[in-house]
């Protein structure tokens, strides 16, 4: 990837001495307009009719704390928003409207500006996601719901569609999203004064949710513009004839920055294809989504959300700087969430992995009726427990062998079929290539290595037993299960967390007569599984 020479600051600094007169409004002036909206200066009753010199001017711009964007502000906005009030081109442009909108409670993370330009132009532009938890919140609800911000960008547009000269609507992250929903939603008799359409990387609508026929009336007047490196833009895709996709100077998610997008002196920069990174992150995405209903997003974003916010938290930044502490007590919260959330988290990584193998695997009618009667688990630990007792002496190196070998053959057959599906273009699956190579010079490194596979095994087993640990202690402490398989969970719980220590101390010497104890162990609570499964069916 070349990276572009010049960006949007570039392009303010060539602009200065050209009025809107002698270089009419194009996309690039789009772009410079939807970035100015995150600066928080048009506040204050007495900021309408002013033009941005007058309200740069009087704003604390040197302070980055005025710019309200994702991760705050940085050198680069004070730079641009100095050149903004410099030029001659921008600095005459009037503010006519701005509303704004923070309600932590309610999620709603909303801000609007309407600009013009004499009797030229009215630009309609929406702010995207700011620092507040509040506006990340409402970004995951569109997954399942229209969000109150979508509502408020109608009202907005519909207050200041000026039918007297050319109107423009746009947003750069959410508030492409909310661009596209105000003017796609317009009554007939207003959107017919819309001349173009902005949407910046935003991401688009959900079909359960918005009819997205809707967007065929903007369709032809719509300009879709994306990053090379797009992920949230490519969130529920829209369609779009004139699609672009700009070159940044940045890398992999930092490309979602307006102030990154490269642009040449006849417009914008652009390159030929996405990332092929940033397209097997967007199908992980979308399969995931995909395999959700609607009513569980609903839920893992509500508790997902309130986990975050645990610690009274308000923005992003604050859970930063409440450190190891703050992110103890989310975690907590997290561990308590429904098992709607649980699976759905859980459901990511494996997605990731595995793609939809695991998940085809599940849907079949055997495979949910021994989950479903416990059968399943108590076959694995009884399976498990004779594996401890017969094998005892090589079992840790056994495990770590076929662990991380089975890995490394199921990672190389899943590139394999990814290579496959991208006619053998080893760029598009890079990552996943690199992983192969990784865990099959792992499973070389165990097998030449003195030890190394006891290490490994004592590792897994480790991590296992004290997964297993949380586990039962959760499921002790349900009350909605009978007495006496809470005792149980219980028992078992106590033994895991005392095994899982013992793994990470025992010397191999002493491997022999402690894998029998626990193979004993397994089998007799298998049994005891196995009964009660047998009694509830």
């Amino acid at each position: 990837m070349t990276k572009p020479e010049y960006t949007l600051i570039d392009y303010v600094r060539w602009m200065g001495n050209f009025s809107f007169e002698e270089k009419t409004f194009c996309e690039t002036d789009a772009l410079v307009l939807c970035d100015v909206v995150y600066f928080d200066v048009f506040s204050g009753q007495d900021a309408p009719g002013k033009t941005f010199h007058e309200l740069i001017r009087r704003a604390p711009v040197e302070d980055s704390d005025i710019v309200k964007c994702l991760g705050g502000g940085s050198a680069k906005h004070v730079s641009f928003i100095r050149e903004i009030e410099k030029s001659r081109r921008f600095g005459q442009v009037v503010l006519k409207g701005y509303s704004e909108t923070l309600d932590h409670k309610k999620s709603i993370q909303f801000a609007a500006a309407d600009f013009v330009y004499k009797d030229h132009w009215n630009f309609i532009a929406f702010r995207g996601t700011d620092d507040t938890i509040a506006g990340w919140k409402e970004d995951f609800m569109i997954a399942f719901t229209r969000t109150p911000a979508q509502e408020m960008a109608l009202d907005f547009a519909k207050s200041y569609i000026d039918k007297s000269i050319k109107n423009y609507i746009g947003g750069h992250s959410k508030g492409g999203n909310l661009a596209l929903y105000a003017a796609s939603m317009l009554p007939e008799h207003l959107q017919e004064y819309v001349s173009r359409v902005y949407d910046l990387d935003g991401p688009g609508f959900c079909e359960e949710v918005f009819d997205l026929t809707a967007l065929n009336r903007i369709r032809e007047k719509t300009t879709f513009i994306i990053p090379e490196f797009s992920v949230i833009g490519r969130l529920f895709e829209p369609d779009f004839p004139d699609t672009k996709i700009a070159a940044s100077n940045e890398s992999a998610m930092m490309q979602h920055e307006l102030l990154s997008w490269g642009v040449k002196s006849d417009g914008l920069d652009t390159v030929l294809e996405n990332d092929p990174r940033a397209k097997n992150i967007n199908k992980i995405i979308d399969d995931w989504v995909e395999n959700i209903s609607q009513e569980d997003r609903r839920i893992f974003v509500n508790e997902l959300f309130d986990a975050l916010e645990a610690d009274g938290a308000k923005t992003m930044t604050d859970i930063m700087h409440k450190g190891l502490d703050g992110f103890e007590k989310i975690l907590f919260q997290a561990a308590g969430s429904s098992r709607v959330t649980k699976k759905a988290a859980a459901a990511l990584p494996e997605q990731a992995l595995f793609g939809n193998t695991f998940r085809e695997i599940k849907q079949t009618g055997f495979w949910k009726t021994i989950v479903k009667n416990g059968l399943a688990q108590a076959a694995a630990m009884m399976i498990t427990g004779f594996l401890f007792i017969f094998a005892s002496e090589s079992i840790l190196n056994v495990v770590s062998m076929v662990f991380i070998t089975g890995l490394a053959l199921l990672q190389a057959w899943l590139t394999y079929k990814r290579l496959k599906e991208n006619h053998w273009k080893f760029n598009r699956v890079r990552d996943r290539l690199y992983l192969s190579i990784i865990l099959i010079v792992l499973s070389i490194f165990l097998f030449v290595k003195d030890h190394a596979m006891f290490i490994m095994g004592s590792v897994i087993f480790s991590i296992s037993a004290f997964v297993l640990a949380a586990y039962s202690g959760i499921k002790a402490a349900d009350k909605v299960n009978p007495l006496f398989r809470r005792i149980l969970s219980g028992a078992e719980s106590i033994l895991c967390i005392i095994y899982g220590i013992s793994f990470m101390i025992i010397p191999q010497a002493a491997v022999f007569g402690y894998m029998l104890s626990i193979g004993y162990f397994l089998i007799g609570d298998a049994l005891i599984r196995l009964l009660l499964s047998l009694i509830d069916m």
